[in-house]
């Protein structure tokens, strides 16, 4: 009879653990919904040739790896900064408008007007025009360039450039200071979202996607992508522009 009850106990047991492991099993998978959910958002964001593409570009190794110094606010403390400006917070205020006080405030940013005028000066001991174009396409030693940038970044913006600030420098080292202010520029010039109108306009020599269009449609074009500029950078465009048509 004890023998009986023991093992009726027993099923019992067997029977209560059973119901426990298939009531853990039935809730299992709420458990692990919320992972399921995380993992299907990770996998789906994984793109494998962004992801390598973005590898490269971080870990490249070679002789210059540019790092611009990015200003992220023009109310920032290193107000001495004037490479890698946002030309909207700049056209907004900023730091020169902090530093002028009520004085007229220039359309654009001092520093290029330096060097556009430097440049100027430059070009009269070119001894022809062929010399003065070819500053622009020369290969400048990056030493020299990263000089003229870091005396420039070196005068408080409250200070005037002064006028015989670049009479040591070739034209070709200053076109270079300008062609890196200007790549330097966060956004850029034509604005991140503005890029692919601008690449459309003027693809690549020998690209498969290059369409015949007219003068005329061509002009209308690039006034519709320079309408959505804002209007410092339009302003800048236009000064850099009106000098390489001299």
């Amino acid at each position: 009879m004890q023998l009986q009850v023991g093992v009726i106990l027993i099923i019992l047991k067997i029977s209560i653990v059973l119901l426990q492991y298939q009531g853990t099993l039935s809730n299992l998978p709420k458990y692990l919904e919320s992972s399921i959910e995380r993992s299907a958002t990770l996998i789906a964001s994984y793109q494998p040739e962004s992801d390598l593409t973005a590898l490269i570009e971080r870990y490249r190794t070679g002789p210059f790896r540019p790092d611009a110094q990015i200003y992220e606010s023009v109310a920032h403390d290193e107000s001495d900064v004037v490479f890698g400006i946002d030309l909207r917070k700049w056209a907004e205020g900023g730091w020169y408008a902090l530093t002028q006080g009520n004085e007229k405030k220039e359309i654009i940013p001092p520093v290029l007007t330096a060097l556009l005028s430097g440049l100027d000066a430059a070009y009269e001991r070119v001894p022809n025009d062929i010399e003065k174009r070819k500053s622009w396409i020369y290969e400048v030693p990056l030493p020299a360039v990263h000089h003229l940038r870091e005396t420039l970044n070196a005068i408080p913006p409250q200070q005037p450039y002064p006028a015989d600030l670049f009479s040591k420098y070739d034209a070709p080292v200053i076109a270079s200071c300008i062609k890196l202010w200007t790549l330097e520029l966060n956004p850029p010039i034509a604005l991140y979202e503005g890029w692919d109108d601008f690449r459309r306009l003027y693809p690549t020599v020998g690209s498969v996607n290059k369409t015949e269009d007219s003068a005329e449609q061509h002009l209308q074009a690039v006034s519709a992508a320079l309408q959505r500029l804002p209007r410092v950078h339009l302003y800048v465009l236009d000064n850099i522009v009106k000098h390489l048509k001299k």
